[in-house]
């Protein structure tokens, strides 16, 4: 391939096989949240080294970017404000309920799911067969009958259903996690969720180790999530992934959100804007010049950046 004469199009149809569709993110699918009810709100959340006084909230059906340097604390805000790291201090709150420090069985048991950026470390048990781990976060909530014994039959009849409704290439529900691709172990994290019927939801870079035609799979996923009225806080280092999935994208600096952007469909932010203001620069310079048009759908700030 002639690298001056190609495109990031023809590239992807190089990799899966067919043509990059021109709606990738499904920005025709973005409809308003303006005004939905606020269903999960972040407030004052801070853990020393790490992200200060953050404050946030998410709409139903909103997705709401979270986007920063490496070092900018977004992975870190999104491990603590679904209480798998405990802040030292702040609460979240869901929809009406009293505000509370977060706590990750708590959230867990009243609508909130999590999808965590490490996929094989934190987010499933490589070994176990798929109907395992899609049953992992719900236990005996789901699974156990009124005397306590699991209802076997039940687990592997909701796996296949989910197996059958996100396209999982898998032999059946009793394959190892390890013979999946990344793609499709993601969506068996994805499917672990989304049988709880979730009303918010924590994504961490969910496409990371992911190729380009699976990567355009769950970005439908996060549509359908939206459209159902799910609140969605998406936290990722990909620039592109972060622009065209968000409504509004919270900008964090040093543990800090330092500027919400919106995101409409009609009137997406720059790159060049956004990485203007993870590195404190002049937005109103950067949102004078056109993005660089080299960058493809994986490029992170660091990349973007002067």
């Amino acid at each position: 391939v002639d690298p001056g004469r190609s495109s990031e199009r023809a590239l992807h149809g190089l990799m899966v096989g067919r043509e990059r569709d021109a709606d990738y993110y499904h920005e025709s699918r973005q409809g308003s949240a303006d005004e939905r009810p606020v269903v999960f709100r972040i407030v004052g959340l801070t853990k020393a080294g790490a992200y200060d006084r953050v404050s946030l909230e998410v709409r139903a059906g909103e997705v709401l970017g979270i986007g920063g340097l490496a070092d900018s604390g977004k992975s870190e805000l999104g491990r603590g404000a679904v209480g798998l790291v405990a802040p030292d201090a702040g609460a979240v709150q869901l929809g009406a309920e009293p505000p509370e420090a977060p706590d990750i069985r708590t959230l867990i048991a009243r609508g909130v799911g999590y999808v965590p950026a490490e996929r094989l470390a934190e987010g499933m048990i490589p070994l176990l067969p798929v109907a395992w781990n899609m049953s992992l976060a719900s236990g005996a909530d789901l699974f156990s009958n009124r005397w306590g014994l699991w209802r076997g039959r039940h687990e592997l009849k909701l796996s296949q259903e989910y197996i059958r409704r996100l396209s999982i290439r898998a032999r059946g529900p009793t394959a190892p996690c390890s013979t999946l691709s990344g793609g499709n172990q993601q969506k068996v994290v994805l499917a672990r969720w989304l049988c709880r019927r979730p009303r918010v939801m924590i994504l961490d870079n969910p496409t990371r180790g992911v190729d380009a035609g699976a990567k355009e799979e769950l970005y439908r996923l996060v549509r359908d999530l939206s459209a159902d009225g799910v609140g969605i806080l998406l936290i990722t280092d990909e620039l592109l992934e972060l622009i065209g999935l968000s409504h509004r994208i919270a900008v964090m600096r040093a543990g800090r959100v330092t500027s919400i952007v919106p995101a409409p469909p009609h009137a997406k932010p720059t790159e060049r804007l956004l990485v203007a203001l993870m590195l404190g620069d002049d937005p109103v310079a950067a949102a004078r010049e056109p993005s660089p048009a080299r960058h493809g759908p994986g490029a992170t700030a660091e990349q973007v950046r002067p």
